[in-house]
């Protein structure tokens, strides 16, 4: 390769061939002075355009490491003016500078020409805008405009990719920015398309066609504010990137995190370019950066350190030597670290070295050549270690101590799935640790690592749910057992253990790894310290409802036994060798004794009813009628009458007063019920709808309490069942005293029963 190989066209003290070329990669350059790295001359100011592939032309942390250092090493770095540190997007303590929003409150970075993107680019930065309006990055073109990405306004985004000819572009602009909050913001144009485009947090939030031939930005950068304006950003600025060319949205989500990531420390280092920001294992030579960490003697006494950021599982080292590249204007190096031994920490003081079974510490092999990687895994030693720092330090090496490093942790693929629907996950009964009356009130959600079986972990897996509704009591964190119920699976809180509730999340915490949900008692009360009273309310009310609706159906039942036992002793004799109930009105009819068979001396004999004959008083004859014959007749004949009278009072042409009474009692009573059944479930649904704890109340008491209800409107409150009530009682007393008694048989009558006219008969 030689020098021609570098520069698509070369002229020198002329301009001509710029105005002649047309650019077909992702950007060209401009350099007015050039070295050969092949020869020994010096410098020779020429004009060349130097087409590239597409690449970072600048990335400046602006962090408590870097501070306003290009980490490039293209060798445009910053000069911070009054700026300080301050809270970065990362949550470090010192991960951005603040601007204070005033003409003396900048950072200056000049452009040697690699800052030239010309064609297409892509500035990115993350910005905590406190302030009303201000330049984030701004090409200064001499009091002139140029490529300027600014906030212009509280909320409002805005590029203008101004031509190299002086000519104004429409700008762009986008109202996405939070003030006081972190927001990722972007501008990519693309001079293929001429569609320039506005980013915010990694979404495209606006776009239009720009059309712009070639960009304005030869000029030095000012950042925080515009030379020759009194508008000032005032915030906090973080992670500035410029790009030769325009990125694809995944291209500017993956560069959100560009400048994250734990810092490389060294011992010593040989010089700037040599640093140990240089010791990554993929850090390739320029011509102002070194290719690896170089330390400043040669010694044992040398180390190099990663923070992990944590404490991690470290399983191993990787390491290469110096990268050579043709850029660098020094002669080539082959250097690189043949052995090495490690010690590591998880506390700045608590440093211990890698050792054997023996306590001897171990020296690792390290390379042989520059590039080729060499990997030293822990498990072919003592195993893997617990550590947040982790320092090598070189025993012999080649030339001198330069090297690249990776330290390899423990990293696993962790897949999750998320269910929107537990039907998936249903138990046909009761969970391992009763769960049956609880349902799903979160979406589930699965994590696991292909090929293994995640459990007891030393530190748990917190998962933050979201309920799908408001739920008044507490959720239980649970895992989906699927060992459980003989393989069928359940609901298991094993292993889990809730972490309160912030904000209407819950947050579980679970030592394994399986799908998780929370679980809630939709089946319980809303009322809190209520709820005791209200279980004592129902239960009392149930008893109070049992026992009256037994009351109304023996009521009903026994008045029915009155009924037939009345209309029985109204039809027929009963008879014992010593007692007698007679109604002789009726009794005459139901035996079909005329007065005339009386007059016969057929129907009664005052002795015989001393006697206790009752056979010759009403029946012709004991041995002229069959009883058992004519009560088989009698009975069905008089409940047929009842029937039939009842039909005609109640259905009859013309009611009398007495029918139209017991229907209005009826309709009432009707009424009365069917309002105090739809009364009840109107309390319930203001229950449901609304959780009042009044109506919760009253749905108690009024729902369980219907039994009574019905015993006091059907039984207390008619006057037929008072009226039947009445006589039982008679009937009980009576019955307790000595049967239906008119006369004794051993007791001698009085004077005025000795006809039938006169005979003095229990009413009942």
């Amino acid at each position: 390769m030689t020098f021609a190989s570098y520069l698509r066209y070369l002229k020198v003290k002329t301009d001509s061939l710029e105005k002649n070329m047309k650019p077909n990669v992702h950007s060209c350059r401009k350099y007015t002075t050039f070295k050969s790295p092949y020869t020994a001359q010096p410098p020779r100011e020429v004009i060349a355009v130097f087409c590239s592939a597409a690449a970072e032309v600048g990335l400046w942390p602006l962090n408590a490491q870097f501070g306003a250092s290009d980490i490039t090493g293209n060798g445009n770095d910053g000069t911070a003016t009054g700026t300080q540190l301050a809270p970065g997007p990362y949550g470090d303590a010192d991960g951005a500078f603040l601007f204070s929003g005033n003409a003396n409150s900048y950072i200056a970075i000049s452009n040697n020409g690699r800052l030239d993107v010309r064609y297409s680019f892509t500035i990115l930065a993350h910005i905590y805008p406190t302030g009303q309006i201000g330049p984030i990055f701004d090409y200064s073109g001499n009091n002139n405009w140029a490529l300027h990405l600014w906030q212009s306004s509280p909320t409002t985004l805005l590029m203008q990719p101004v031509g190299r000819d002086g000519y104004f572009s429409s700008h762009i602009r986008a109202d996405v920015l939070q003030q006081s909050a972190w927001n990722y913001v972007g501008t990519t144009y693309n001079n293929a398309t001429g569609i320039a485009s506005l980013w915010n947090n990694g979404e495209l939030v606006n776009e239009a066609h720009i059309g712009v031939a070639e960009v304005a930005s030869q000029y030095p950068v000012r950042v925080g504010v515009r030379d020759g304006d009194n508008r000032y950003f005032a915030g906090r600025i973080a992670c500035l990137q410029l790009y030769n060319y325009a990125m694809t949205q995944e291209q500017i989500a993956a560069m959100r995190d560009a400048c994250k990531g734990p810092p490389w420390s060294a011992s010593s280092q040989f010089d700037t370019v040599h640093s140990a920001d240089r010791a990554d294992i993929n850090t390739r030579e320029t011509a102002y950066k070194a290719g690896a960490w170089a330390a400043r003697t040669n010694d044992v006494d040398q180390w190099l350190m990663r923070d992990l950021g944590e404490v991690k599982v470290v399983t191993g080292i990787i390491t290469r030597g110096r990268n050579y590249s043709p850029d660098w204007p020094h002669r080539p190096h082959d250097q690189y670290v043949t052995s090495y031994v490690i010690s590591y920490g998880i506390e700045n003081g608590d440093e211990q070295f890698y050792t054997n079974a023996t306590n001897e510490t171990i020296v690792f092999t390290g390379n042989q050549d520059r590039d080729t990687e060499v990997f030293n895994d822990f498990l072919a030693y003592s195993g893997s270690i617990e550590a947040r720092f982790v320092k090598i330090h070189p025993r012999t090496w080649h030339e001198h101590i330069s090297m690249r490093a990776k330290v390899v942790t423990f990293e696993v693929r962790l897949s999750y799935t998320l269910y929107n629907s537990s039907s998936l996950f249903v138990q046909t009964s009761q969970g391992a640790v009763g769960l049956s009356q609880d349902a799903v009130g979160t979406r589930i959600i699965g994590g696991r690592i292909a090929g293994r079986r995640v459990q007891n972990l030393p530190e748990p897996v917190i998962i933050t749910f979201t309920p799908l509704q408001d739920y008044a009591k507490e959720g239980r964190c649970v895992f989906w057992d699927f060992e459980a119920k003989a393989g069928q699976g359940a609901w298991s809180t094993e292993g889990c253990e809730s972490r309160g509730e912030e904000n209407g999340r819950y947050r579980c915490a679970c030592n394994h790894l399986t799908n998780f949900a929370v679980l809630f008692n939709v089946h319980g009360g809303v009322f809190g310290d209520h709820e005791k009273p209200l279980e004592v309310i129902t239960a009392v009310g149930c008893v109070m409802s049992i026992v009256c609706l037994i009351l109304t159906l023996l009521s009903v039942v026994l008045t029915r036994v009155v009924q037939a036992l009345e209309t029985f002793a109204d039809t027929v004799v009963l008879t014992t060798e010593k007692y007698t109930v007679v109604r002789p009105s009726v009794a005459l009819q139901a035996a079909d004794i005329s007065p005339e068979e009386l007059d016969k001396g057929q129907g009664n004999d005052s002795n015989s009813l001393k006697e206790g004959n009752v056979s010759s008083f009403t029946w012709k004859d004991s041995r002229d009628f069959q009883q058992t014959a004519d009560i088989s007749i009698l009975l069905p004949a008089n409940i047929s009458n009842m029937i039939q009278i009842s039909d005609s009072s109640a259905s009859g042409d013309k009611p009398n007063e007495a029918d139209r009474s017991w229907i209005t009692r009826q309709i009432r009573r009707a009424f009365s019920i069917m309002a105090l059944f739809g009364l009840t479930w109107v309390f319930g649904f203001f229950v449901i709808s609304d959780a009042s704890l009044v109506f919760a109340y009253l749905f108690c008491i009024f729902n369980t309490l219907q039994g009574l209800f019905i015993f006091i409107f059907h039984c207390a409150m008619r006057e037929d069942m008072a009226k039947w009530w009445k006589k039982i009682n008679c009937i009980t007393g009576k019955w307790k005293r000595g049967r239906y008694q008119v006369a004794q048989g051993d007791t001698p009558f009085s004077p005025a029963a000795e006809t039938p006219e006169t005979i003095a008969l229990n009413n009942v």
